[in-house]
Formats: C-alpha cells, sequence, structure tokens
C-alpha cells in the first residue's frame, strides 16, 4: 500500500512492481536491521518506470517510521552498513521517533560498535544502542537522487 507519494505523480493507493533483489549483499551484525524491505512494516522504496514496467531500484529501501510530530523519518544508521549515509556528508537532525529505535550488539562488537554509532548521535550502553538522529524522508529522497539513484536521471526526469 501506498502512504505517501515523495516523489512524482503515482495516484494510486498500491503499487505493483518488480523487484530483482535476491540475498543479502552485505551481512549485517546488528540487530534489527534486516536485509529486505519485507520485513520491516513500513519503507521508503525507490522505484523507476521503465520500458512500461514499475521496477525496484535493486537493493535500495530504507526504513521509515512515524514520528510524534506526524512526519517519517528513517533513523541514522551505522558506518559500513549497506547504504549508510555518512553524517559527515549529509548532517542528520535530531529526531523525536516517539518510541525509541534500539538495537542489540553482541560483547564481541563491542569495539566496532563504538566505532561505528558515533556518539554524538547514539547512545550506547548495557548492549543496546539507541538512535537519536536521522532524516526525514522528504530530505532522504534529496539525499538518494544525489548519490545512489543519479545513475537512473534519465529515468527520474521523465517524471
Amino acid at each position: 500500500m501506498v502512504i505517501k507519494n515523495i516523489y512524482g505523480d503515482f495516484k494510486k493507493d498500491t503499487i505493483q512492481f518488480t523487484s530483482y533483489a535476491h540475498s543479502s549483499p552485505l551481512e549485517q551484525n546488528y540487530i534489527p536491521f534486516k536485509t529486505s524491505f519485507a520485513d520491516y512494516d513500513y519503507c521508503l522504496l525507490y522505484v523507476l518506470k521503465y520500458k512500461g514496467e514499475i521496477i525496484q531500484v535493486k537493493y535500495l529501501f530504507d526504513d521509515v517510521y512515524m514520528i510524534s510530530e506526524g512526519k517519517w523519518a528513517t533513523q541514522l544508521k551505522p558506518k559500513g552498513l549497506f547504504n549508510t549515509i555518512s553524517p559527515d556528508s549529509y548532517k542528520p537532525e535530531k529526531i523525536n521517533f516517539g518510541r525509541p529505535i534500539e538495537f542489540e550488539y553482541e560483547d564481541r562488537f563491542y569495539k566496532e560498535i563504538y566505532q561505528n554509532f558515533p556518539a554524538a548521535y547514539n547512545t550506547v550502553s548495557d548492549g543496546k544502542i539507541t538512535v537519536n538522529y536521522g532524516y526525514y524522508v522528504e530530505d532522504l529522497f534529496k539525499i538518494r537522487k544525489s548519490e545512489w539513484l543519479k545513475q537512473y536521471d534519465y529515468l527520474i526526469k521523465q517524471q
């Protein structure tokens, strides 16, 4: 079901598309990061029309959450994950997610956790990481369009 259209003029409340993502591109060390958009309640999906067919951009999706202000946002993901947006390149905003977004980690990843979850944006304690920063979906789309989706400019400009 389409909850909100961020870009383009898709007018229906449902969308049928083809996804060629068949397996995880990179194993993740943090729970609950998942490798498929189908494993999340809500995701910002990036789909394009190509030769009359709607296709999802392979492996690109962002899990999103309705926050207390009635907007959609995604959390800042740790360094080293597939599709991570670097806070050095695009400054995230402090976001009140309402219900905290927390991740568990195994003690053997302790050193990696502190390197990949910057203390300026996350709280790490007692085997849990709480994310305090992220991006609103409108900004997220602009970031993805300027980087990952750049190779599809010729399709995006048609809309």
